[in-house]
């Protein structure tokens, strides 16, 4: 009896060993990922566990696609790493297999992806294969207050960041348990700021924590979320919160943890490299509120929060796409971090605190194709200047692309050159018919797109074939049209006047627009040969400044715009 007792012990000691290791980090790394992509397990026991018949299986959609045969022994809390036996990051691989670079293929975070570790006795023990795209380009990392395996994978363990290297991500280290710490904070509305620790929390006091920065702000409440006990909600701040570019500290006095971020909704001018009133620093975390002006639904998504100059931002990430959608106007208030990438400034690592679909739609602002001119270097204005934002050039006439992936336009007779980018529609896949029209017509059209920085040039990349009107001529057969204003520049009042030759139209509309793209005004005329007075008011009756305007006919399948001065 004693015997068998004896056995049944050690069995349950063995499993209960066995039980402290576990998956603790998967990474698919932005660059070098066929060599660097790598999975870690972790010894979160109190003893040494030999892994000889041991194995760490990669899985890829879903099937297995590599195994690494384990042998050692793992230390209690050391963290080992499975990975190829050459990469181009500098990291310890503890179990290399050259082979695995050309197995890894189909590993990249995304549905059905992760790994599996078996005891020596082919027993699952832990599962983490995820069912979403949950560490593409990232680091997946077991959170501290895990401490043991699951054989079903939930997502609730897991931590996912951005990382471009492998030794961004922590490739043989792992925290496990411990105190409370602080990994990240943000500002979620202008006086909300959401705290998120390490580790879940089970109590927290308001009075233990305090912002510094501008200036010292404590709080009257601070919640535990209800389905996170990882993230504390702060509001009732004793002074409004600045959005300004003094780094703010929000701390925990309680568990003598704190964190460095920028609080307040901040302007998205600040991400700009010329930004006049300045810049924030790369790598610290700030929130953003803008409106969505375009989606390439791959990795790219363009915010904006006004017209004109310094107000428009690139966001770069695998998953924001597709939580933000492609209803273009959504208000979409999220936290980021700033980071410059062959000198296009951006936002990486994106939270997404909320949606607003209340059609906060602002209209593209007019800018001369001399400003984002392709001679122009990096970080020139007045190229710089426009970098993210959502602009509008008249006049464009197309010319044939120098390569396949490119075209150019210029709006002054060819003295200034800009390109036509396809960074939101990717090869142009639905603007490239109507480019091609243009070139072969040597019509000019105007064009709508996002500006950035690519290849050493400024670019505007149309986001579908909406964003490329007709400027004088329509691309598509157009009835013979006359159009003019006259006088023109205009001190008090001048008429606008258009003619249909070959036939008769309905529903025209003249419409009167600002540099910024704003129509400020609008004439409704119902017939074929008509004329209507603009005085140089807006549609309040308000007299508008002298400057450049312009005005667009509308009628049918036609569209003509040109350009006009008032002079007072």
């Amino acid at each position: 009896m004693k015997k068998k007792f004896f056995v049944l012990l050690f069995m349950l000691v063995g499993i209960a060993v066995f039980a402290d290791i576990f998956i603790s980090e998967m990474c698919d790394p932005y660059n070098d990922y066929r060599s660097d992509r790598f999975i870690e397990i972790y010894n979160s026991g109190s003893e040494a566990v030999d892994l000889t018949g041991w194995t760490v299986v990669a899985v890829g959609n879903g099937e297995d696609i590599f195994t690494w045969n384990l042998s050692g022994t793992i230390a209690a809390g050391d963290a080992l790493v499975c990975g190829d036996a050459t990469t181009v990051d500098d990291f310890t691989v503890d179990f290399p297999d050259e082979a695995w670079s050309d197995s890894d293929t189909s590993w990249n975070g995304k549905v059905g992806d992760g790994a599996k570790l078996f005891d020596n006795n082919g027993t699952l023990l832990d599962n983490a294969v995820v069912d979403a795209t949950a560490f593409e380009n990232k680091t997946y990392v077991r959170n501290p207050d895990i401490s043991s395996p699951n054989t079903a994978y939930n997502e609730n363990e897991w931590t996912a960041t951005s990382v471009d290297h492998s030794s961004d991500a922590t490739p043989g280290t792992h925290i496990c348990g411990g105190e409370p710490i602080i990994s990240l904070a943000y500002s979620t509305d202008f006086d909300l700021i959401d705290v998120i620790y390490n580790i879940a929390l089970e109590t927290i006091n308001a009075e233990d924590f305090v912002l510094t920065g501008s200036e010292t702000t404590t709080f009257g409440n601070a919640e535990i979320d209800e389905e996170d006990a990882r993230i504390v909600h702060l509001s009732s701040p004793s002074n409004p919160i600045n959005a300004d570019l003094t780094i703010d500290t929000i701390s925990d006095d309680a568990n003598r943890t704190s964190f460095d971020f920028y609080a307040g909704i901040m302007p998205i001018s600040y991400l700009n490299t010329l930004n006049p009133a300045g810049v924030l620093e790369d790598d610290k975390y700030a929130t953003f509120r803008g409106m969505l002006t375009a989606n390439d639904e791959f990795n790219n998504v363009w915010i904006s929060d006004n017209t004109g100059p310094y107000n428009g931002i690139l966001v770069y990430d695998y998953d924001f796409d597709d939580l933000v959608g492609t209803d273009l106007g959504t208000e979409v208030t999220f936290a980021a971090t700033r980071y410059v990438y062959n000198n296009l400034s951006e936002l990486k690592n994106p939270k997404l605190i909320s949606l607003a679909y209340v059609d906060c739609i602002h209209p593209p602002t007019v800018i001369s194709g001399s400003d984002i001119d392709m001679n122009l270097p990096a970080d020139t204005n007045p190229g710089e200047k426009w970098e993210g934002q959502l602009v509008e050039i008249f006049g464009v006439v197309v010319t044939a692309p120098a390569r396949d992936d490119l075209y150019f336009g210029s709006d002054d007779g060819g003295e200034t050159m800009f390109a036509i980018g396809d960074n939101v529609d990717y090869q142009y896949s639905e603007i490239a018919a109507v480019l091609d029209a243009a070139v072969e017509s040597g019509e000019p059209i105007h064009i709508v797109g996002v500006v950035d920085y690519y290849n050493e040039h400024y670019r505007i990349n149309p986001r579908f074939i909406d964003d490329l009107p007709v400027f004088e001529n329509t691309l598509v057969e157009q009835p013979s049209v006359t159009m003019d204003c006259y006088p023109n520049p205009f001190r008090n009042a001048t008429t606008i006047s258009f003619n249909f030759s070959s036939q008769k139209v309905q529903n025209a509309e003249i419409e009167i627009y600002n540099l910024k793209g704003q129509k400020i005004r609008k004439f409704s005329v119902d017939d074929s040969h008509s004329k209507v007075i603009w005085d140089g008011k807006d549609g309040f009756g308000k007299d508008v400044k002298s400057g450049i305007y312009f005005y667009k006919l509308k009628a049918d399948n036609f569209i003509s715009t040109k350009k006009i001065i008032m002079m007072k």
